[in-house]
Order: C-alpha cells, then structure tokens, then sequence
C-alpha cells in the first residue's frame, strides 16, 4: 500500500475521498491498481484503471531500492493538469521489457475521466504513457507551475548513473501545453486608496 492522497475525485464538493495506490505484492512485480476509500460511508471502491500500454506491456509503481527512505513508499501526486476541473495524478511507473531483464521506469500521466462499463465509481484514471516518455529512469515526479502561467507542469528527478552507493541524479521541468479551451489570467491593481491629500485618482477610504 503506498501512500494515501485525500482529493474530491468526482467533483461533489467534499473532500471527503482517500485515493490509494497498492500491488498485490510485495515486490509490485505483477500488477498494480488504485483503491478509493469514501471517508463518509467508510465503502472502499476498486478504481477501474488499466497498467498495459499498447504495446501489450504491463507497468506498476516503482519501488525503488535506492538507498534513500523516501523513496521507499509508492507517491503519488495530484493536481490540474489540463483544467478542466478534476484532478489529475501523476507518478512513477516501471516495466520490465520483454526483449531483455532490465527495468524501464518512466513518469506516467493519469487523466482524470468518466469510467464506462462495470465500475464501482463513476469516475476512473486513464494512464497516458508516452506524454513523458523522452525522461528515462524517473525516480519521483509532482506538479509544480514553474512558469507562474496557471498550467501545471511537471517536474521529476531521474537517475543518470548506475544503481549503487555513488548514484547521481539530475532534476528535469516537463512544460505543459497551454493549447486548452481555459487560461489562467493574472493582474496587479492598486486600490488607490488613501487617507487625506488625495490626488485625482484616489479614492477616500471614508
């Protein structure tokens, strides 16, 4: 069970949900799923979400065995990423290639949709897999706006050496798209208020 992530999936207005990644095994070697716990009903909801890209390749959560704690446990992170009102996820998949024994690890998107079909909640993540696929050997990806613009972006950290005592790592910025049907505007206004010998412009506070 990785870590828990409390946000209002379905929009109701109550951020009354527990969203919480898991494998069915220690090793998170076979498979990989998302469980919603309702808070206010205590039900616990199996997500309907799919690990196989289309390439008939299965992906899980990373654990990494990296000699750091904190990247021990299964992160994952929530945010906007196309505004359209619902959170989406992003975190760290990995898979290991059927043409040889080595681990790719890769920072998947997880869009936040409508389920169809036999579901237990109205509302599912759908992984997109090759939206950051240029960064190989991701170890932890978040959101974080860097250009200040109202667009999500993602940053991550990846390992550029082999795994061992002297890993290196280096940290990349992943820019979101801003060709949306929403945009972010912001402004700076003064008030113009002022106390006494106000010019023109002011306006009196009393």
């Amino acid at each position: 069970m990785g870590n828990a992530l409390f946000l209002d999936m379905a929009l109701t207005g109550r951020d009354h949900s527990i969203i919480l990644p898991y494998c069915p095994d220690k090793k998170c070697k076979t498979t990989s799923g998302f469980a919603l716990v309702d808070v206010v009903s205590g039900k616990v909801h199996k997500l309907n979400v799919q690990f196989g890209d289309s390439f008939g390749n299965t992906w899980t959560f990373l654990k990494s065995s990296v000699h750091f704690n904190y990247l021990q446990a299964i992160s994952v992170r929530a945010g906007d990423f196309n505004l359209d009102g619902y959170p989406d996820l992003v975190t760290t998949l990995t898979m290991t290639k059927k043409s040889s024994s080595e681990d790719e690890t890769r920072s998947v998107l997880f869009k936040n949709v409508p389920c169809r079909g036999n579901c237990e909640y109205p509302r599912t993540f759908e992984p997109n897999f090759y939206v950051l696929d240029t960064y190989s050997n991701v170890i932890s990806t978040a959101f974080f706006d860097s250009n200040e613009n109202g667009l999500l972006d993602i940053i991550g950290l990846r390992r550029t050496s082999k795994i061992g005592p002297n890993e290196t790592f280096s940290m990349f910025v992943a820019e979101n798209s801003p060709e949306y049907d929403a945009y972010f505007v912001r402004g700076f206004i003064t008030s113009g208020i002022c106390e006494k010998n106000c010019p023109p412009y002011g306006v009196k506070s009393n």
